[in-house]
């Protein structure tokens, strides 16, 4: 006798589509982990990640400095 939750697994659509559904997850979760699962370098330069990230300041041509 099966849990009351688990009722839905007697038909043998609803047992394929769920283990369907488990290999998609699993697969999923070993891609994540095969891409994101290492952590990569971490960037401690705070002023190499701001170059990187908003670019080298542009000199204004208005107002130029003597």
């Amino acid at each position: 006798m099966m849990p009351a939750h688990f009722a839905f697994l007697n038909t043998s659509l609803a047992r394929e589509i769920s283990l369907i559904l488990v290999v998609k997850v699993l697969l999923l979760w070993g891609i994540h982990l095969l891409w994101f699962g290492q952590a990569a370098g971490a960037a401690h330069d705070t002023d190499t990640v701001g170059r990187h990230l908003f670019g080298v300041p542009s000199v204004s041509l208005e107002n130029p400095s003597k």
